[in-house]
């Protein structure tokens, strides 16, 4: 059974808790990492601690669109400045779909965790004996 619990969290009853930590499947959390990796691939310093080349790419289409915009009229603007756009969005696209399959596994861990109420409950019935 679900409960509400402040500020809009959603939190499991125990039984439910015990029943998904015991299906919990931990490969996930391998996969978080993998997707943690694919991220770093394009988020990662370069040799020589240098910049990404995504913060490289964005001050290149930033500069070549400031160019484009004071030389060419709309329908004759460069096509270098649409396809290194293409390409950072397709990059930033990556990294939100690896950072939201990292958030579901963690947020799925997460609920498992104990009522911190309940959880104070049992120290202090352990400590009464």
């Amino acid at each position: 059974m679900l409960t509400d619990e402040p500020f809009g969290l959603l939190h499991l009853d125990n039984a439910k808790r015990e029943e998904r930590w015991e299906d919990f499947d931990t490969t996930r959390l391998l996969y978080a990492a993998d997707a943690l990796d694919r991220m770093r691939s394009i988020l990662g310093d370069t040799m020589m601690h240098a910049p990404p080349e995504i913060q490289d790419n964005l001050l290149r289409l930033h500069k070549i669109t400031l160019e484009q915009q004071e030389i060419a009229e709309y329908p004759d603007i460069d096509q270098e400045v649409f396809d290194l756009a293409w390409e950072l969005e397709s990059d930033l696209y990556e990294i939100q779909e690896a950072a939201e399959s990292i958030l579901k596994v963690l947020n799925d861990l997460t609920e498992l965790s104990p009522d911190p109420d309940e959880y104070d409950e049992e120290e202090e019935e352990e400590e009464e004996y």
